[in-house]
């Protein structure tokens, strides 16, 4: 028996698994996930999306569900986790400076890094303003 004769029960087996929920609970969240983010970005709780899986046959505690959603949030790029229109957050003390818009381009956001790294900011001791670093060592 070769396996070109079964090629075509091969496939249908492998159609037929690809379409069964896996058996752990970190696999069944991550097949479940394109349904569970849609949720999280509609707004849903975390605890109504549980619950619903839960009326479903998800058969899973609600601290574990959370332990799993928030891994996959870990792994995903930024862009998949909803926050491709968040603001960066700004450098403390820098409010009156207008904020970096968030679609802004690669090269203006290193701009306004550098800009801010040349600043010098950092902790100034009362009284040590006027020492010159050169002269400490």
């Amino acid at each position: 028996m070769t396996i070109s004769k079964n090629a075509s029960n091969l496939k249908r087996a492998m159609r037929t698994l690809a379409d069964e929920p896996p058996k752990g609970k970190a696999a069944m969240i991550d097949w479940l996930w394109p349904e569970i983010a849609a949720g999280i970005k509609n707004r849903h709780r975390l605890k109504v999306i549980w619950e619903r899986l839960c009326a479903n046959g998800l058969q899973m505690k609600h601290n574990e569900f959370r332990t799993y959603v928030s891994r996959m949030k870990k792994k995903l790029p930024r862009t998949q986790k909803g926050r491709e229109f968040a603001p960066a957050p700004g450098p403390a003390g820098d409010h009156g400076r207008q904020q970096a818009s968030p679609l802004s381009t690669g090269a203006e956001s290193a701009a306004l890094a550098r800009e801010y790294l040349k600043k010098g900011q950092g902790i100034e001791w009362k009284g040590t303003k006027d020492i010159d670093p050169d002269k400490l060592f």
